[in-house]
């Protein structure tokens, strides 16, 4: 999910260095700092990496021990409590005017707040929330600074009242992988810190911060009705054309047209015979790709975006037998479980083979698409057809479901949420949403 919050007018900065154009990246780099308070300045910064997490930066700067042996990570511990500044100072450079500098997160894990040059520019609680602000009207010439200010995660009650075994209950008040507080085979770190992709982009003054194809397959699955939704800034009055292109690169679909405000979904035609996509174990995995531009008013591409399309329906399916049975029922009979649903997959039904996907790395921050695709690999070589990412680990970076769809492999997502009394009050609920 991604949240835009975005400036309405259109300003050109000034500076020394080389012109940077829309679709570019400002390099920026950052460092991070901690004090005991809020309101205190931070005592040291060390550099940061991004993604990353501040027990990581710490840990590099101050020669800690590897945390994955013995009693190591109790070492760690103190920088749960801290508050950290992530901080970075840039010269502005120079841009057409009407440029927009936008800063896009994908993640920034936990309670945080984001200051330019002094002034709070968003804030947010929750750790899978991406964002994209617009800071253009809170820069200046010359020397900018950025920081980004985040609070230790809040706590059900002090520590010392509970276990090693009740560890995960002092996480019943975040929205935050449970796992992180101890488990069965995790030590209790909690880690804190811009944990996905941070950058500052220049862009035209119309943008796109969402676009994505969907579709509804027909009974039969012989037709695909599709729509394509589209979410941005100073969109009215741009123009638009999108494609669909089959594996070869032959041209599956198209269309084009015009934009009537920053949030559309635009029926888009019928898609006739579309190839489907199956778990490795039933058929190919078929995957067109789809283009998206967006054009100012004499056609001129302005921003273009790609993604994968699979065509598929699934549905979870009552057995025939189960309407006989008190649920839950799984009696044993020849060592073999009868259970009451199964999932189809385009009109068949398949035996789910798989099992829980847990947190692959301690860190989040460290879990990189080539170890992705090293476990699912892995998994496809097993026979495995589906995973259960286990509600006390993240929800995933955008790669591994995108890896799922190139091998094969069906996902079943849980909140990230376990073995807890949650509250339900307002806020919390909020944050979860």
């Amino acid at each position: 999910m991604i949240a835009s919050v975005l400036m309405g007018a259109c300003v050109s900065s000034e500076g020394g260095a080389p012109e940077v154009k829309p679709g570019e990246r400002i390099a920026l780099n950052w460092k991070v700092g901690w004090a005991d308070t809020a309101e205190a300045p931070c005592g040291e910064f060390v550099d940061a990496s991004i993604p990353g997490s501040v027990q990581l930066d710490i840990a590099k700067a101050k020669n800690y021990p590897d945390y994955k042996f013995g009693t190591n990570a109790d070492k760690f511990r103190w920088m749960e409590d801290m508050f950290y500044t992530y901080k970075t100072v840039f010269d502005l450079p120079s841009a057409k005017a009407g440029s927009r500098f936008v800063l896009n997160g994908k993640g920034i894990d936990y309670d945080y707040k984001i200051l330019v040059n002094k002034k709070q520019v968003y804030a947010h609680e929750g750790i899978f929330k991406g964002f994209q602000v617009d800071i253009t009207d809170f820069l200046v010439p010359g020397k900018n600074t950025i920081e980004i200010k985040i609070n230790p995660v809040p706590k059900a009650y002090p520590e010392k009242k509970f276990g090693f075994h009740s560890y995960r209950t002092n996480a019943n008040r975040v929205a935050k992988p449970p796992v992180s507080y101890g488990w069965d085979w995790c030590p209790r770190l909690i880690p804190l810190g811009i944990w996905q992709d941070l950058d500052l982009e220049v862009r035209h003054p119309s943008s796109l911060t969402y676009s994505a194809l969907t579709y509804a397959l027909s009974d039969d699955l012989k037709n695909a009705s599709l729509c394509v939704n589209v979410e941005g800034f100073n969109l009215k009055g741009c123009k638009y054309r999108w494609s669909l292109t089959d594996e070869s690169g032959a041209l599956a679909a198209s269309g084009s047209g015009a934009l009537e405000g920053d949030s559309s979904k635009i029926p888009a035609g019928d898609f006739a015979n579309p190839k489907l996509w199956w778990t490795h174990d039933h058929g190919g995995q078929y995957l067109y790709t789809w283009r998206f531009e967006l054009l100012d008013a004499e056609g001129k591409i302005l921003q273009a975006s790609t993604q994968k399309v699979g065509f598929r329906r699934i549905r979870l399916v009552m057995n025939e037998t189960a309407w006989r049975k008190k649920f839950p029922h799984l009696t044993l009979v020849n060592q073999c479980a009868e259970t009451p649903m199964q999932i189809e997959l385009n009109g068949r039904n398949i035996f789910a083979r798989g099992s829980n996907w847990v947190n692959p790395e301690v860190f989040f921050s460290s879990i990189t698409d080539g170890r992705y695709e090293e476990l699912i690999k892995l998994a496809r070589e097993a026979h495995f057809n589906i995973f259960r990412v286990w509600g006390g680990a993240i929800v995933n970076k955008e790669s591994f479901f995108d890896l799922c769809d190139r091998y094969g492999i069906l996902v079943w997502q849980e909140f990230p949420l376990a073995c807890n009394n949650y509250p339900d009050d307002s806020h919390y609920v909020n944050v979860l949403k």
